[in-house]
């Protein structure tokens, strides 16, 4: 019978925006910053303990391509005794991600495992660099992108204009109200962009 998986800590970097103060950094630097910080507050967890740093990624290309959990992995100061994995679902990348972990551990395959996830949407442009759409799949309109999505749903749900306008203004005044209580200063980790500022809060 294999081990129960628990969570033990779960940080992020701020969620950075279209020409803001985060723009630039690459995508393995940003996530070895978190892993660094997860790693740092929890000392009770040793860096060799590690066995697998499974990373979810919808478009692991360009700079997050090349096995970018291994980078991770690496430039977190992780041993090399960690191996990294890429996990693609989408939207659902990183909740993937923390699946296998579990299911990992609960399987006795691991003990130990940190789960992530990274999407540089400013320097990857959506469909990645390359898409090469299937014919008849296109035809179908297999490949809709979110905001088509939305539409779809918004139609098919009967979602007005301005239902979601007032649900997208809760949703930043729950935001903003939670940065102001304190709630997310354990949370996410500042990141430092290569010595000029820190980003310690989302833009």
């Amino acid at each position: 019978m294999g081990h129960k998986a628990v969570i033990i800590d779960a940080v992020r970097s701020p969620i950075g925006v279209k020409n803001g103060e985060m723009v630039g950094i690459r995508p393995d630097d940003l996530a070895a910053q978190v892993v660094k910080g997860l790693m740092n507050r929890n000392q009770n967890v040793k860096p060799d303990q590690v066995e697998d740093l499974v990373m979810g990624c919808a478009f692991p290309e360009g700079p997050q391509g090349m096995l970018i959990a291994r980078s991770v992995a690496t430039l977190a100061g992780l041993p090399n005794t960690v191996p990294g994995k890429v996990v693609n679902r989408f939207c659902g990348s990183a909740m993937d991600a923390l699946h296998q972990v579990s299911t990992a551990i609960e399987c006795d395959d691991i003990d130990v495992g940190i789960a992530a996830g990274v999407e540089d949407m400013f320097s990857i442009p959506p469909g990645g660099f390359a898409p090469d759409f299937h014919p008849d799949l296109a035809e179908q309109e297999y490949y809709i992108g979110m905001g088509e999505t939305a539409e779809n749903l918004a139609n098919d749900g009967n979602i007005t204009r301005e239902d979601q306008e007032k649900f997208a203004i809760q949703s930043h005044k729950k935001a903003l109200a939670a940065w102001e209580s304190g709630h997310y200063d354990n949370e996410v980790v500042p990141v430092d962009m290569y010595g000029e500022i820190t980003v310690e809060k989302d833009e």
